[in-house]
């Protein structure tokens, strides 16, 4: 039999690793778009402001660490299409630019999620940075090092948000936080926020809240001032958008897996999604709230973890 996973962060390669430890006999081959897998996204607003001061640090474990096991990892390989009636994937090999049907017995999806970027004037300027997986900490850690920027726009007030926010603060940089939301970590309830927002002011942290990003001005191709949708300029040599994420669903859909009502993958208790042999783990899929005993969309990653467990 052989295994096949989409994806190879958090869920994917967990999914890889307890496969494996279920069954010593089948095949396992996973793919990953990206040059590295197995990394952590938590550490990474930490490496910018310094706290982790190696890059290397963030990956847990590197492609030829699977071979061990008997798990055949590949890097820079897209999957972009699913036949699920012939049980196929069309594969594209970014590195060398070929194409190749590969067959699979059950599949995993562990596509994960992108961060939101808005389709709005100036946001495509240099200094505008998002940071989601390595190819963004890296161009984020460019811009750092050319730019030097004395003032930074955040825009988002989420976990992701506030961290960036704690690691540029610690660097040097002036920091002004946009929110659509009257307050910051929205999802939170306002005795736990609230003392939040009152550290961050008292660190001089400035807060634009109840306000939305609307555009980006620009001089000889930087960042130079965030337009928000009320219309007040905010200096600015960095703009980071931590807007939130949105699952990575495109090849399930297209291999017709339904999705849940997130728009995330629908899964059962096993994590298979609506097409026989097919699961989904991660940021990509729903999981089930226990309290509130209904399907959501929570993108964290000991969830994704977990999802990798139960789906391996």
């Amino acid at each position: 039999m052989q295994l096949v996973i989409v994806g190879g962060v958090a869920a994917g390669t967990k999914a890889a690793a307890r496969a494996r430890r279920v069954n010593r006999d089948i095949g396992i081959t996973l793919y990953q778009d990206e040059p590295e897998v197995s990394y952590t996204g938590c550490g990474q607003p930490y490496y910018l402001g310094g706290l982790i001061p190696d890059r290397e640090a963030l990956i847990i474990r590197r492609a030829g660490d699977f071979a061990k096991d008997r798990v055949t990892v590949r890097v820079r390989h897209r999957v972009t299409e699913l036949d699920a009636a012939t049980r196929t994937l069309r594969v594209h090999d970014l590195a060398h630019d070929t194409r190749q049907t590969v067959p699979y017995d059950r599949l995993i999806l562990a596509t994960g999620a992108r961060a939101v970027i808005p389709a709005l004037p100036g946001i495509g300027l240099e200094g505008v940075v998002s940071l989601r997986n390595l190819a963004e900490l890296d161009r984020f850690r460019s811009a750092l090092d050319r730019l030097r920027p004395r003032r930074a726009v955040i825009a988002g007030g989420g976990a992701i948000g506030l961290e960036v926010a704690e690691s540029l603060h610690g660097l040097g940089v002036a920091i002004t936080m946009l929110d659509r939301e009257p307050r910051l970590l929205p999802n939170l309830d306002p005795e736990l926020a609230q003392p939040v927002q009152d550290l961050l002011l008292s660190r001089g942290v400035e807060l634009v809240l109840g306000d939305g990003l609307a555009a980006v001005d620009g001089v000889a191709g930087r960042v130079a001032a965030v337009i928000t949708a009320s219309g007040r300029a905010l200096p600015a040599d960095l703009l980071v958008l931590a807007l939130g994420i949105r699952p990575r669903t495109e090849l399930a859909a297209q291999g017709g897996i339904a999705l849940g009502q997130s728009g995330a993958i629908a899964v059962d208790a096993r994590l298979a999604t609506s097409v026989p042999e097919v699961f989904a783990a991660g940021d990509c899929a729903e999981s089930y709230h226990r309290v509130a005993q209904t399907p959501v969309w929570n993108p964290l990653g000991d969830i994704a973890n977990l999802q990798g467990r139960v789906a391996g």
